[in-house]
């Protein structure tokens, strides 16, 4: 926001109009886009076990309940749509 104070009012409006629409940020062309390794999704994936097994264990799976049925007012408030 600092930019566009100091580029003026249609320069910045200019500049925004020019960002890509796909919902993507604009990078430079030497940056890499960040990628999800097999290393990342590896651990992502143990961590996502480790604790709905802990939630099970400790818990008697509460957590996954509440989740669920949280899900479930969720996809009811969405449900216009139909």
């Amino acid at each position: 926001m600092v930019q566009c104070a100091a580029m003026g009012k249609t320069a910045c409006a200019a500049r925004w109009h020019s960002l890509p629409e796909s919902g993507t940020v604009a990078r430079s062309p030497n940056q890499k886009a960040p990628r999800m390794t097999d290393r990342i999704a590896l651990w992502l994936g143990l961590f996502i076990v480790a604790a709905i097994g802990l939630d099970i264990v400790a818990n008697d799976a509460q957590g996954l309940v509440f989740l669920a049925r949280e899900l479930m007012k969720l996809i009811e408030s969405l449900r216009f749509w139909d």
